[in-house]
């Protein structure tokens, strides 16, 4: 892979965060306040007729620098021993490496007035994942001026602690007795797939309740300086499906990305009118069913108002997109390769939304992919 000295020293960076370490930098003051959720006027039936849709936001932005106590870095999971005794299945080196990892972000400092506006991404994990496992992606979204809006939702993600103080672990029985269903004894797969999507869609109402809430917050906690009325939306796997339901449900969604999320429902069907990206990993297409994937996946994005880009990088995996992963990995060599996933993955991520939210047109799409020969990217532009 070629490297400019700036992306070099990005990578570097990257490794070292998610290695445990910090480094001081004096460009840049990165703020982080959480806020817990709950969204009265929807009930998730499916697990109870009193279980209302509870969420747990990061927001991760640009910063004024900070003062006295303000200046210490906070732990990448601050509730996590609130969360423990809750949670089952994890091990203890796990937990270890958790407790000692700190970001590059100072709660409750005052957000940067170096812009009016900032521009705002909503993101959501993987199905079992944390926000948390995307903090480095955040970084370096905020330090070029974005405000990152991370969102843990009921049930899915790893945990959640709701507005009064009860941790809320994951529940994926939806999704396990989904699976079990046959096709097509059980169902068939266009209803498996609609099944399915109507989930999906409760996720992407999630953030939309959350970027309404933001309306409410901007002027308390931001001194107005969100640009709320054009944002984006990416996420990882089930939060990248759901960054397409929050699409097709509102608008204000200018522009989204998936990392290697399989919609479902009318997503799926029609596709989405914003700008899209998929980003993938690159699977062996002479197995039947990634061939059917692949080409299922550029159907949907020729379905796509805007214009679409697929990119398809190799030696990523579906768990490459998020950094839990090389937090656990002890391997030098793999962990390496897995920043370098990451770090193009973080190319994509910035030249798309700065073309799409802010009108920058500096960089195509087309040569990020050439900086790695082995990078596929596939553009398919609306005229």
């Amino acid at each position: 892979m070629s490297y400019t000295r700036t992306s070099k020293s990005i990578l570097i960076l990257l490794f070292l965060v998610l290695s445990g370490f910090v480094i001081e930098t004096n460009s840049h003051w990165n703020g982080v306040r959480t806020f817990a959720l709950t969204d009265k006027s929807r009930i998730d039936s499916y697990y109870g007729e009193k279980e209302y849709r509870e969420l747990n936001v990061t927001v991760w932005y640009p910063a004024e620098a900070c003062i006295g106590k303000q200046c210490d870095y906070t732990f990448l999971i601050p509730d996590l021993e609130k969360a423990l005794p809750r949670l089952s299945g994890v091990s203890q080196e796990t937990i270890e490496k958790l407790r000692k990892c700190k970001t590059h972000f100072r709660a409750g400092l005052t957000i940067s007035k170096e812009r009016e506006k900032h521009p705002v991404l909503l993101l959501s994990p993987s199905l079992g994942g944390h926000t948390a496992f995307h903090a480095s992606l955040a970084k370096a979204l905020v330090e070029v001026g974005y405000v990152v809006v991370g969102v843990n939702h009921k049930f899915e993600s790893w945990y959640i602690i709701n507005r009064e103080g009860r941790v809320v672990p994951e529940n994926h029985r939806f999704h396990d007795e989904l699976k079990e269903l046959r096709i097509p004894e059980d169902i068939t797969a266009d209803g498996y797939r609609e099944k399915r999507g109507k989930r999906l869609r409760i996720l992407g109402e999630d953030l939309i309740f959350v970027l309404n809430k933001l309306g409410e917050l901007n002027e308390s906690e931001f001194d107005g300086r969100l640009e709320l009325s054009s944002v984006g939306a990416f996420g990882h796997s089930v939060g990248g499906a759901a960054a397409m339901e929050a699409a097709n449900l509102d608008k204000r969604i200018a522009a989204a990305i998936n990392f290697d999320g399989t919609p479902s429902g009318q997503v799926l069907r029609e596709g989405i009118k914003q700008p899209f990206m998929m980003i993938e990993d690159k699977k062996d297409l002479t197995q039947r069913g990634n061939k059917i994937q692949f080409d299922r996946r550029q159907e949907l994005c020729e379905k796509v108002g805007g214009d679409c880009c697929r990119v398809v990088i190799p030696g990523a995996d579906h768990n490459s997109f998020s950094e839990f992963g090389i937090l656990m990995e002890t391997d030098y060599g793999k962990k390496k390769q897995a920043v370098e996933i990451l770090e193009t993955t973080r190319r994509f991520v910035k030249v798309f939304f700065d073309k799409y939210l802010r009108g920058q047109e500096d960089t195509s799409l087309e040569s990020i992919g050439r900086l790695k020969t082995e990078v596929q990217v596939i553009v398919n532009k609306k005229r």
